[in-house]
């Protein structure tokens, strides 16, 4: 069957069906084959985005914006985040926006908020959804020393 004469109801052999017959392929072409279903399947992890840098204005510290990668992430747009502590007492709020270009004046709309009692000794993961422009971190007391640090992927 020629790639032009596939519709949505034609059935693909599978991954089993075709070392089952592979005999009859090409061995370069086999292999070539399962590469292409395996890591187009299985792209690998993504690079993780570091919170890092705060800025404190009126009594709450404030990460630096990153971004949120609206054009690649689609309407679906999963984001994670964890969030790595060493005695931090105290809130955390993952914030958001849809403005493209971020200043002192971007609203800002609350995403989640953790609270910390400082004993922590795991990472908090933090997932949602949500098409938004860049994402940051309001913290209620200094991270500086207690707030390791806090990674995003989306």
């Amino acid at each position: 069957m020629m790639l032009a004469d596939r519709t949505e109801a034609t059935n693909l052999p599978t991954v089993q069906e075709i070392f089952a017959r592979s005999d009859e392929l090409d061995g370069d072409f086999a292999r070539d084959l399962v590469d292409k279903i395996y890591f187009s399947t299985f792209p690998g992890a993504k690079e993780s985005k570091t919170f890092s840098s705060w800025l404190l204005d009126n009594n709450v510290y404030y990460s630096s914006a990153e971004n949120a990668q609206p054009g690649i992430n689609g309407n679906d747009a999963l984001h994670t985040i964890a969030i790595y502590t060493d005695g931090y007492n105290g809130s955390i709020t993952i914030q958001a926006t849809l403005d493209n270009q971020p200043t002192s004046q971007t609203s800002w709309a609350d995403i989640d908020t953790l609270t910390f009692t400082g004993n922590e000794t795991e990472p908090k993961p933090v997932n949602f959804n949500g098409v938004y422009s860049h994402i940051r971190i309001a913290a209620s007391k200094d991270p500086v020393s207690t707030v390791t640090k806090i990674l995003m992927r989306n």
